[in-house]
C-alpha cells in the first residue's frame, strides 16, 4: 500500500500522476466508515449566483447503489480518507490516487467499479453494459486489501463495454 495521500508525483520532471487530487469533507454513513471505503455521494448542492456545485459538510455519502452505475443514472463515488464513527466528519476524495478497497487477486492495471451492498471496488469482468469504471489498479493484491487506486469518481474512466 503507498503511503502518501497526497498529490502523487515521479520522475525528475515533477510529473503529476493523477492532478489535483479533489477531497471534500462529508458525513460519514450511520455505521461509519473505514478509511479506504467507496462511497456514493448525495446529489451536490448548487449555488445560482455563483455557478458553483458543492457539498456541505453535513452531506451523508452512502454505499453505492446499482442504479448509480451506468451511463445514463450515473452519481458521484469518493473514496474515504479517514477512518471515523457513525455520522462524523470525513475526508473523502472523488479523483486521484488514493488506498482503496480492492477485491481479491487484484493485478496491476486491473479496472474496477463500485460495489453495491458493500464499500468495495469490483472487478470489471463480472460488469454490466455500460456501468463506469470509477478507478484502475496500481498495485496487485492476492487477498482482497487496501491498495493503490488511480479513482476518478467524477468522471470516471469509461464504461464497460459487454
Amino acid at each position: 500500500m503507498f503511503t502518501p495521500q497526497t498529490i502523487y508525483t515521479a520522475g525528475p520532471a515533477g510529473y503529476n500522476s493523477s492532478g489535483a487530487p479533489v477531497d471534500i469533507v462529508v458525513t460519514a454513513t450511520a455505521s461509519g466508515n473505514t478509511a479506504g471505503d467507496i462511497v456514493m455521494l448525495p446529489t451536490p448542492s448548487f449555488n445560482a449566483i455563483t455557478g458553483e456545485a458543492y457539498w456541505a459538510p453535513s452531506a451523508v455519502v452512502v454505499v453505492p447503489d446499482t442504479a448509480g452505475f451506468a451511463a445514463n443514472t450515473r452519481r458521484i463515488f469518493g473514496v474515504v480518507l479517514t477512518t471515523v464513527g457513525a455520522n462524523g466528519q470525513t475526508k473523502v476524495r472523488l479523483r486521484g490516487v488514493v488506498n482503496a478497497s480492492c477485491p481479491a487477486n487484484t493485478v496491476v492495471n486491473e479496472l474496477f467499479k463500485p460495489t453495491n451492498s458493500t464499500h468495495a471496488l469490483s472487478d470489471s469482468a463480472a460488469v454490466a453494459a455500460n456501468n463506469m469504471i470509477v478507478a484502475m489498479a496500481l498495485e496487485a493484491t492476492t487477498p482482497a486489501a487496501v491498495k493503490a487506486v488511480l479513482f476518478d469518481g467524477i468522471y470516471g474512466l469509461g464504461y464497460h463495454g459487454q
